[in-house]
């Protein structure tokens, strides 16, 4: 059985504006986080492996990210994701464990169902 990569959060610039409440500013309504180009960001979630690949899929033929000097992969946490100079996209998670490579699904998953909505509020 293939174990699948799930992120929770993405960590930006905008999560630190509420303390209370990160997500406030840094997830729109309907689920989407903006980040800023170049801007460095963590993903969290759980099933990361120790060498995870994190990508961007906004129509480029490389949608693989970089990491910045410092960056820590552990199973659930990601940190020094370098967005570059991308655009729009869904970001995913992809784990190889021998000739297996498993992604995330939970980014695609529909935005309507009301297991995938947090409420801001």
């Amino acid at each position: 059985m293939d174990v699948v990569p799930y992120i929770t959060e993405l960590t930006t610039n905008l999560s630190s504006m509420d303390s209370s409440n990160a997500t406030a500013y840094s997830r729109t309504a309907l689920g989407y986080y903006p980040v800023y180009e170049n801007e460095v960001i963590k993903v969290n979630g759980f099933n990361f492996g120790t060498s995870p690949t994190v990508s961007l899929d906004d129509g480029n033929a490389n949608p693989a990210l970089g990491f910045a000097t410092g960056a820590t992969k552990t199973n659930n946490e990601i940190t020094g994701v370098q967005i570059g100079t991308r655009s729009s996209g869904k970001i995913s998670i992809t784990v190889v464990t021998g000739a297996t490579a498993v992604t995330s699904i939970n980014n695609t998953n529909s935005t309507t169902a009301a297991y995938n909505i947090i409420d801001n509020g």
